[in-house]
């Protein structure tokens, strides 16, 4: 089951785009082209300046035994691979928090705080 909560920088959830009362428009739902592919990520920095917030994702490795833990040793630091980067309105923030906070509940009320169980959460009834 997924579970997914949507909001704009242009406005509240449920808000028409156009400011006056004759013109509301919604936002209806996402629209997922063709070659769109979603992409894992186990890693996240996340940096901002006053206007806008950036978060990219990556996937941190675990080094391979011999050369890749060796070079790993000599640089001091792990370095994690970009995979996207996403530059959000500063104004799309809260709803970002938000959204992400209620669904992590639901998965919390659902299976459990995430942990490192091999077989995957737990089913909750």
């Amino acid at each position: 089951m997924t579970t997914t909560s949507s909001m704009s920088s242009r406005g509240r959830e449920g808000e028409g785009l156009a400011g006056d009362e004759e013109a509301q428009l919604r936002i209806g739902g996402l629209r997922f082209p063709d070659y769109l592919r979603p992409i894992y990520a186990n890693f996240v920095n996340v940096n901002h300046t006053p206007w806008d917030f950036r978060l990219t994702f990556g996937i941190l490795k675990t080094p391979m035994p011999g050369a890749e833990v060796d070079q790993a040793k000599d640089a001091g630091a792990v370095e994690p691979e970009a995979v996207a980067d996403i530059i959000l309105p500063a104004n799309l923030m809260h709803g970002v928090i938000s959204a992400l906070k209620d669904n992590f509940d639901r998965y919390i009320a659902q299976y459990g705080a995430p942990g490192l169980n091999p077989e995957g959460p737990e089913q909750r009834g």
